[in-house]
């Protein structure tokens, strides 16, 4: 069974909550499910509700999801290349920036 799969058993108010919902992206895109991650990104609407301000999970999130997505697409390796070219090509959005500097 996979991480995110536990999700399943957990009641549907709970699961709703946007810690859980970031739990279960997080763990998709370690399991290599990027249409998973990307429905929490975009489709969903991701909030979490009690994230404080220099949280970086969600940054975290968004940028990780570009760069596997990139290299699957591409067939290049995950490398610091990437990561810049990520960081300049899909900027956070607004409402996933939680650190304390954009610079991070």
């Amino acid at each position: 069974m996979r991480g995110f799969d536990l999700c399943a058993d957990v009641p549907e108010p709970v699961r709703a909550l946007g810690r859980i919902r970031l739990l279960e992206a997080e763990a998709a895109l370690a399991a290599g499910d990027l249409a998973r991650t990307a429905r929490a990104l975009h489709d969903e609407g991701l909030v979490v509700a009690d994230l404080r301000e220099g949280e970086i999970a969600l940054s975290d999130l968004w940028f990780e999801y570009h760069v596997q997505r990139i290299s699957q697409a591409e067939g290049v390796p995950v490398d610091d290349a990437l990561r810049a070219r990520v960081r300049r090509k899909y900027p956070l959005p607004d409402h996933l920036e939680f650190r304390m500097s954009a610079a991070t």
